[in-house]
């Protein structure tokens, strides 16, 4: 059994092969399943992974979405096995990112790494 999968249409499939495997990535490297900006303030994308993720029992996990917003890292980051759940996953990571409860903790964040920031150049009377 093999960790590593390609895609043919939507379907991925075992690829046992590495050089295969590699060939047919590098030809393929921008396996997007959807990306979009929202509110000018964060990044959902989701993606073919090409290898399993799951490291252990079940189904391979072999699609990841994660959001990126402005300023920061990603907070978000789920995996999934099949194209039409990245589907699902990704249109319901997008509706939660639009909650006003995750624009506030977005803004929450700034705020504090501008406080922070402040308080340090402050102690060290660069204001």
């Amino acid at each position: 059994m093999t960790d590593r999968y390609v895609l043919l249409g939507q379907t991925p499939v075992p690829e046992p092969d590495l050089m295969i495997w590699a060939a047919w990535f590098e030809e393929h490297s921008n396996s997007i399943v959807k990306q979009e900006r929202l509110l000018d303030l964060v990044l959902v994308a989701t993606v073919f992974l090409g290898f399993d993720h799951r490291f252990g029992a079940g189904p391979p996990l072999l699609f990841e979405t994660m959001t990126f917003w402005d300023g920061g890292d990603s907070d978000v980051q789920e995996r999934c096995s099949t194209w039409s759940e990245a589907e699902e996953q990704h249109a319901r990571i997008a509706r939660e990112a639009l909650q006003p409860s995750a624009v506030w903790r977005y803004c929450w964040g700034m705020i504090l790494q501008w406080w922070d920031a402040a308080k340090s150049d402050w102690e060290e009377g660069k204001l």
